[in-house]
């Protein structure tokens, strides 16, 4: 992608009037993140800018060095200076955004697995409740008993792999180690929350099904 922009340039010492001044030019810059190619590096020729003298009011051209990824256009108008706007450095704004994503990330997750835990528990005493309340805890046959029991023990292993969670480990790492042992704990954590997830989720179903079977 390129974008235009208006950079300040000086003249030491003008062809005309021997004297310095300053002008704003227009330039086209191309976005680092586009497609690369291989090439030699090295110093590009430098670009001739036609100019005004502001003393005398006589053109000239002058060599300006390109500066990297720019493509200088020429001299801005009075009304390009007017109308141009700063853009706005997304890749910093995204990057500062990344950091707290980075610094929160591990939060969040324990966060969850703390409110997911008090779920499972909480939903054993809510099933049961619903079930005296449908009339199914009087069922006597073995295969019912059975269909009945599933939901509050998914409910219980889902809260256990929330528990295993939220357990932290102790050992010994070197400094130089952090990085890949944040990873190793980071994929662990992700492990156990999903398989209590999908356990918690298995049970909600279950339930539904059985409470459903009673109409």
């Amino acid at each position: 992608m390129t974008q235009t922009k208006i950079i300040d340039y000086h003249i030491r010492q003008c062809p005309k009037c021997q004297e310095s001044h300053d002008y704003k030019l227009k330039v086209f810059t191309k976005d680092n993140t586009s497609k690369q190619v291989m090439l030699f590096g090295g110093p590009g020729a430098p670009s001739e800018v036609m100019f005004t003298c502001s003393n005398t009011n006589k053109m000239f051209t002058y060599k300006v060095e390109v500066p990297d990824n720019k493509e200088i256009a020429g001299v801005a108008t009075e009304k390009e200076i007017a109308d141009y706007k700063e853009p706005v450095a997304l890749s910093s704004i995204a990057s500062e955004e990344l950091k707290d994503w980075i610094k929160s990330s591990r939060s969040i997750a324990l966060d969850f697995c703390k409110n997911m835990l008090s779920t499972s528990i909480g939903a054993i005493p809510v099933y049961f409740a619903i079930l005296k309340f449908l009339g199914l805890d009087t069922l006597h046959s073995e295969s019912a008993k059975y269909l009945l029991i599933m939901p509050p023990v998914m409910f219980l292993v889902a809260a256990l792999m929330f528990v295993f969670a939220l357990k932290p480990k102790f050992d010994t790492i070197a400094e130089d180690d952090f990085v890949k042992f944040k990873e190793k704990r980071l994929k662990q954590l992700n492990n156990y929350l999903m398989a209590g997830t999908i356990i918690f989720s298995l049970g909600i179903v279950s339930s539904i099904f059985i409470f459903l079977s009673a109409f």
